[in-house]
């Protein structure tokens, strides 16, 4: 982000603040979002439990996504900065948080994938650290920025619920409502909101005139 934060027209301070409120957001996002999991899941299991318990059990990714563009949202209209450039350069801090959070995932016994034919069990959180890898390795050869900077974090947000989708139904211990789990219904969710959001910022906001080409 501090190498490629010149092309995004962003200083220093633009870029802490940045960081700084994403990280606000998507802490109490993450574990928001988890407790709504947990509540939901014993009731369908029929246990009890409250909101406290329910939001000591662990965080969320998608939480921690949803909650971090929110705040940088906030920030981008309190200091009138554009709100895709700043989702735009943080699009690598996310997608490089991914992979070291799910090699953490493996360290903490959590996230594990379901037992699979032949006694061994499915790396889930190698698959999805090296499918963020893979994401933010296009990102930096593409260079993404040189395209439509706007595009950029629903662009990894749409190729993060695609392949969150798929893996979930390799991953042990989610609850499901329906065939899907809890997580793949917010992963559709926002497969939709991100393709409407790619389609919105591929529609010019004005047709060029004559006038507007400089001489």
């Amino acid at each position: 982000m501090l190498v490629k934060r010149r092309k995004f027209g962003l200083d220093i301070w633009d870029l802490a603040q940045t960081v700084a409120v994403a990280l606000i957001g998507a802490v109490p996002g993450s574990k928001l979002l988890n407790a709504a999991y947990k509540l939901i899941e014993w009731k369908l299991i029929g246990e009890t439990g409250n909101f406290k318990a329910a939001w000591n059990e662990g965080s969320c990714f998608y939480g921690a996504l949803i909650g971090a563009a929110l705040t940088v949202y906030l920030l981008a209209k309190s200091r009138k900065l554009p709100f895709g450039k700043l989702t735009g350069i943080l699009t690598y801090f996310v997608s490089a948080s991914c992979v070291i959070g799910r090699i953490g995932c493996w360290y903490a016994g959590c996230c594990f994938g379901k037992m699979m034919p032949g006694g061994w069990r499915f790396p889930s959180q190698f698959v999805e650290a090296g499918y963020c890898a893979f994401i933010l390795l296009f990102y930096l050869i593409a260079q993404m920025e040189r395209r439509n900077i706007d595009t950029m974090f629903p662009l990894f947000v749409l190729l993060y619920s695609l392949g969150r989708a798929i893996l979930e139904f390799y991953r042990a211990g989610t609850t499901r409502v329906g065939v899907i789990s809890m997580t793949q219904w917010v992963a559709f969710a926002l497969i939709v909101v991100s393709a409407v959001w790619l389609i919105s910022e591929g529609i010019p906001r004005k047709i060029p005139q004559k006038n507007d080409f400089p001489p």
